[in-house]
């Protein structure tokens, strides 16, 4: 995955992480980023989206970049 492609506004493709507890870990998830964070000590790196999915369009969540299957695009 090229990191130029993480920028506000942009869909991404993405899995929960174990730590949440996923009743079914290979859905994929869909959000619109909203933040881009950079990696720092002992961070790493990643977005914020705001849920796609409906029933969760309300939603925020952190989502890593190992998290991230694909960028769709803006």
């Amino acid at each position: 995955m090229d990191k130029q492609q993480l920028k506000e506004g942009a869909i991404i493709i993405y899995r929960l992480r174990p730590d949440q507890l996923p009743t079914n870990p290979d859905r994929l998830w869909t959000g619109r980023i909203i933040k881009v964070f950079p990696e720092r000590a002992n961070i790493e790196s990643g977005v914020v989206v705001k849920l796609l999915d409906s029933g969760y369009e309300e939603d925020t969540e952190v989502v890593t970049l190992r998290q991230i299957v694909r960028v769709i695009g803006s």
